[in-house]
């Protein structure tokens, strides 16, 4: 297990390296729910941890630096885990982090996204060109008022206009 259990009320979420995210109650251990990610594609992993809103759970998911993998951001309903929406981009090890409507995530080819929150709809997206060929996991972004630092597996540090995904600066590192 990769992600870090995420306790909201009486739910612990938390998605395993077998492909299936769960909602356990706390309490008695019983599952509530759960959804097998391995029926929309070549994915297994859960490497991020999840971002909990007031009614959803968004939770990435990859195959590592598979050339063939798939992986999504998924919006699960809360209390149901019905898919709200899905989101589907080529990895997603990143934590999920949430900016005004939007939400953010990098993945293993260093390339990075926006999605609207409430549709899954792409907003933006960002790509540093640097390649990856020891498999490095990025480093979640982070928001910052109307900005989204990323630190490119480049090695450069670049400051995003959270809006439009236009590099305000760059910085090396």
């Amino acid at each position: 297990i990769f992600s870090t259990p995420t306790v909201v009320g009486d739910a612990l979420f938390i998605g395993s390296c077998a492909g299936t995210f769960y909602a356990i109650n706390k309490t008695t251990g019983q599952v509530q729910w759960s959804y097998d990610i391995r029926k929309d594609g070549n994915q297994v992993s859960f490497h991020g941890d999840p971002l909990v809103t007031s009614n959803l759970i968004l939770i990435g998911t990859d195959k590592s630096c598979a050339p063939d993998g798939v992986g999504h951001v998924y919006a699960f309903e809360r209390d149901s885990g019905k898919v709200r929406w899905k989101y589907r981009s080529t990895s997603v090890p990143t934590d999920i982090l949430q900016l005004n409507s939007s939400v953010y995530f990098g993945s293993f080819q260093d390339n990075w996204s926006s999605v609207d929150l409430r549709t899954g709809k792409l907003n933006w997206e960002f790509s540093t060109g640097a390649s990856n060929p020891n498999c490095d996991p990025p480093r979640a972004p982070v928001p910052n008022q109307d900005r989204l630092f990323i630190a490119g597996l480049d090695g450069v540090i670049y400051s995003l206009n959270a809006s439009s995904g236009r590099v305000d600066r760059k910085s090396v590192v």
